[in-house]
């Protein structure tokens, strides 16, 4: 690869979308290799998924000798899909590409997400069961998109809001951690980040709920604990840990959770890079 390229990813990658996103903070002391299954988080919705193939509560895991692939399942041990990371500013071939399975060279790809534009980190993520890819825009800590949810004459289309948070949604996933929280912002065009509403203090505000009264539908989380496998922790909660939205909803908020890890990553990479 060229310098030029390596200059041109370098810019795109480190665009004030990605520059904004805080590298994690990690917990030197804690250890998080146990080899039992994770238990649901307290106070989220245990049990079975309510969706067909995406796990109500997920982890990201390293995979063994790869430097680009990772598996996504709710242990180490149950691999549900397979995750491999692509570079290139140029290229055409998707940036993720997340596989129906934990094997990512027999796997069917299942959803895929491509640049949408050069020098933002906004992404179209395809997903089955949508009619066209669909944009997620990326603004600094905040991350918007639309969707069609529900099924048959009940399908609407509704507004959602990633938010990055230390809050208590974030804080029951990890102690320790920082990360983001999925908004519900409900009918297209009804507008985000909280404005024009009353908020109330992060302590006064009830469990589940945004500051500004939006109800939390799934947080996402950088893995603070010192793991040599464990990278992340992802959990649908209220209404998102139901079967009210729809599995083409459920594919598209694990992938847009995906995308914002990777600006993360590429965050810390930058930040590791300008010490």
């Amino acid at each position: 690869m060229g310098k030029l390229q390596k200059e041109q990813e370098a810019l795109a990658e480190q665009s004030s979308a990605g520059h904004d996103l805080a590298p994690p903070e990690y917990a030197a002391a804690a250890s998080d290799d146990s080899n039992a299954p994770d238990a649901p988080p307290p106070g989220y919705t245990p049990g079975p998924s309510p969706y067909e193939k995406v796990p109500v509560g997920w982890n990201l895991y390293y995979k063994a000798w790869s430097m680009r692939t990772f598996h996504i399942g709710p242990h180490a041990d149950q691999p549900v899909f397979a995750l491999e990371l692509h570079s290139g500013l140029l290229s055409s071939r998707p940036f993720l590409i997340l596989f129906d399975g934990a094997d990512a060279k027999t796997a069917p790809r299942i959803a895929t997400a491509h640049r949408d534009g050069l020098m933002k980190g906004h992404a179209a993520i395809t997903v089955p069961g949508a009619a066209a890819p669909e944009k997620l825009t990326v603004h600094s800590r905040r991350m918007n998109f639309s969707f069609n949810v529900g099924s048959g004459k009940e399908t609407r289309r509704e507004d959602f809001e990633w938010r990055y948070s230390h809050g208590k949604e974030v804080k029951v996933l990890d102690r320790w951690g920082r990360g983001w929280k999925l908004v519900r912002l409900g009918a297209d065009g009804g507008g985000g980040g909280g404005e024009g509403q009353d908020k109330v203090g992060r302590s006064a505000r009830p469990h589940g709920e945004s500051s500004d009264g939006h109800p939390v539908v799934a947080v996402f989380a950088d893995n603070s604990k010192w793991s040599k496998t464990k990278v992340a922790r992802f959990h649908f909660v209220g209404a998102g840990a139901t079967d009210e939205f729809g599995e083409p909803w459920a594919m598209f908020v694990t992938m847009s959770a995906l995308r914002i890890w990777e600006l993360m990553m590429n965050a810390r990479a930058s930040a590791a890079g300008a010490a």
